[in-house]
């Protein structure tokens, strides 16, 4: 067996600390009092008794950090990850937009971007990825690289007492990467993407394990998120995917480390019939109706607001 093979390539076990379910009772209960009539008061109260679990409170906190990952895979189009990157630096994106209005921190992690964003970017110093239809997307090292910098950006947010990330992923050749990912973690069919057809005759003889199959048909930005997940884990944190390709790096981690998913919640669901997979491999359900976020952060962010009004009826005394 190769390094390669193991789930944890070859890595010690990430301890992830359990959730408090007790707490999640309490705030069901709560909430059951406050809208008799209203079931719990639906999916608020269920982000509510999760944010519950994840925190250990049955009155949580949700102080909230945001990261948009992004990097590029093959040759780049115009409006590659660099371009994206400073839109939303600038403020021109949905998941900026509402960020600010929620006061919730944004970090943009360049983590293999065709053409550098400039600005206030955390930067990996990775290039963009190979073209995953001819050759594996990313070195061992590279997605060495990125899946430790997610765990550290995570540390960090515990150390500043935040409780839940928010993580979304971007780039040219992204939906390839996150469908590609999908199929090879779940065993399920995707339908209607030609490349994706390609990338898996390709790669999924030689895809023994999660790691392996994220360096092969991943992308920086995808690892980046899969860091992210298990620091969550690792440091008792939430963390909220914002669509298909942010849910396939937190599915990773999973496969790393199955005690995660407790810990993780889905913002969004796409049409691809591999999301719908891997929410079902992860016992996710999504927060948001297909189509009702925006991708590159925006589903996560809206999520987020649900969060804040789950927390507010979670405290309220009744």
């Amino acid at each position: 067996m190769t390094a390669e093979d193991h789930p944890r390539g070859g890595r010690p076990p990430i301890p992830i600390a359990p959730v408090d379910e007790r707490a999640a009772a309490v705030v069901r209960a709560r909430l059951e009092r406050l809208a008799p009539q209203g079931g719990g008061l639906g999916r608020i109260g269920d982000v509510a008794a999760w944010l519950a679990a994840v925190t250990g409170s049955d009155r949580p906190a949700l102080r909230a950090r945001a990261f948009v990952a992004a990097a590029d895979l093959g040759a780049t189009p115009r409006g590659g990850a660099g371009f994206e990157l400073r839109e939303l630096a600038a403020g021109r994106r949905a998941a900026s937009v509402l960020a600010r209005e929620l006061d919730v921190p944004l970090l943009l992690v360049d983590a293999g971007a065709a053409e550098p964003p400039g600005g206030e970017v955390v930067s990996l110093g990775l290039g963009p990825g190979r073209d995953l239809l001819r050759e594996p997307a990313l070195s061992v090292g590279e997605v060495a690289a990125a899946v430790d910098a997610g765990r550290e950006l995570a540390a960090k947010a515990a150390r500043e007492q935040v409780t839940v990330l928010a993580a979304g992923a971007i780039g040219a050749g992204a939906p390839v990467a996150a469908t590609s990912l999908a199929a090879l973690l779940t065993g399920r069919e995707a339908a209607g993407r030609d490349e994706v057809a390609v990338a898996l005759a390709l790669h999924a003889p030689l895809t023994p394990g999660p790691l392996g199959a994220l360096r092969r048909v991943g992308g920086g930005a995808i690892a980046v998120v899969c860091g992210l997940a298990l620091g969550a884990g690792e440091h008792g944190l939430g963390l909220v995917c914002d669509g298909l390709a942010a849910t396939a790096g937190a599915a990773v981690a999973a496969a790393i480390e199955p005690d995660l998913p407790p810990r993780l919640l889905a913002a969004e669901a796409s049409g691809e019939r591999t999301h719908v997979a891997l929410l079902d491999q992860l016992g996710l359900e999504p927060v948001l109706a297909a189509g009702t976020g925006a991708s590159g952060g925006g589903a996560a962010a809206t999520t987020l607001a649900l969060l804040r009004l789950g927390a507010a009826l979670a405290a309220a005394e009744s």
